[in-house]
């Protein structure tokens, strides 16, 4: 048995020990955990009410600085080890805005706890209540498996088992991509993909790891289920973990530019940079895959914010409806620094803390004063004197 789990492991009992008396005792603001009539009728069954426990204990022990770097007790220590952060679905449903905050907002309802080969499937439904006007809105649902580990129980992300129920899969290279069954394969786009990797890996001097993994659903609803989340009111068709080196996507390809290059860019240091760098390389969604064809789309809402400051959108301050411009100019000042300085001014693009970004950039394009307009007349140029030459 590896050493480094082992100790991991034992770490964490020591702090589930200390988690599960202070969780015993209470607080005024411990998440309650409503249990479904379904499942209230099957808590006579002495590992069901250990499971749940278990559950109620998780979500009160994270806190609203969620995924700190400490073990988490009630979680498996193999997969604290392998994923980073570790809950894929709680990721998308509650990491940003911390347990408590998103648990005061919409409830938790344990639907079901059903009975798997290795352990127990715990679904659960995140919903709100308005008072007003006496209706219940469901945010969305999340898949934890309870599982033995090192004799006791531990939660486990869903997402391996839910692959394994709806998906098939097909290895080509060092990627191995799931897709949903009913899902025509496409080849020469996965092939195209494995392309892709290796040769902005190596135009940027940066490691390609030794095994990817490429989820692919047709609809949202497919690669939520995939992800352990059977609904998210909120989902993006991409979700991309460098860290890990997985891709979850809904666009029904094999073929994903923009979420192939967060996967190769790995972290950066703003958001910024990421969205940039990534929309420079493929487009905003998998419909464009080109940043051209995205400056097109956005192109009335260029005009209307022609003369907002660029450290503006860096922020988010605007006051127009499209998210998308957010990542069309990080796409066109990606394209303007590679111009510019090639592969050294998109390395320095993306090591660029939040408040080095528009210092960074205006050293680069050696330029102050920068608007949405500029940046925006300077790719135009930029890209005709291109086809001109």
């Amino acid at each position: 048995m590896n050493v480094r789990l082992r100790q991991f492991a034992l770490l964490a009992a020591f702090i589930f020990a200390l988690a599960t008396r202070a969780s015993a005792e209470g607080t005024p603001d411990s998440i309650v955990v409503s249990i479904s009539p379904r499942v209230i009728g099957d808590t006579s069954n002495e590992h069901i009410r250990e499971v749940v426990a278990l559950w109620t204990s998780y979500l009160n022990s994270i806190g609203d600085s969620a995924y700190k770097k400490h073990p988490n007790p009630f979680w498996s220590a193999r997969e604290q080890q392998e994923f980073h952060p570790f809950d894929l679905a709680g990721l998308m449903l509650y990491a940003n805005s911390g347990v408590p905050t998103f648990c005061r907002e919409f409830k938790p309802l344990v639907l079901s706890v059903d009975s798997i080969p290795e352990g127990y499937l715990i679904r659960t439904a995140f919903i709100t209540q308005d008072t007003d006007y006496f209706y219940e809105s469901l945010f969305g649902m999340e898949d934890v498996l309870a599982k033995r580990e090192f004799g006791h129980w531990r939660l486990f992300n869903a997402f391996p088992y839910e692959a394994n129920q709806l998906c098939e899969k097909k290895q080509i290279a060092n990627f191995t991509l799931y897709y949903t069954r009913g899902h025509h394969f496409n080849e020469r786009l996965a092939n195209r993909t494995v392309t892709f990797v290796d040769s902005l890996a190596k135009m940027f001097s940066l490691p390609v790891r030794e095994h990817y993994e490429y989820y692919i659903a047709d609809n949202i609803d497919e690669i939520t289920a995939v992800m352990g989340m059977p609904f998210c009111l909120s989902m993006s068709t991409g979700i991309t973990r460098p860290e890990d080196g997985r891709i979850f996507t809904a666009s029904g390809l094999e073929f994903y530019p923009h979420e192939l290059t967060h996967l190769v860019m790995g972290a950066c240091g703003s958001q910024f940079a990421s969205e940039g760098i990534a929309t420079w390389q493929g487009g905003f969604n998998y419909h464009e895959g080109s940043l051209w064809q995205s400056v097109q789309d956005v192109k009335r809402d260029l005009e209307k914010a022609n003369a907002w400051p660029l450290d503006s959108v860096i922020a988010h301050e605007w006051h127009f409806r499209s998210a998308n411009l957010f990542y069309v100019v990080g796409g066109m000042v990606a394209s303007l620094l590679y111009k510019t300085d090639g592969v050294k001014g998109i390395l320095q693009f993306r090591a660029a803390k939040q408040s080095e970004v528009i210092p960074t950039i205006q050293s680069l394009l050696k330029q102050s004063n920068l608007t949405v307009g500029t940046i925006w007349k300077r790719y135009l140029l930029s890209t005709y004197k291109s086809t001109k030459e």
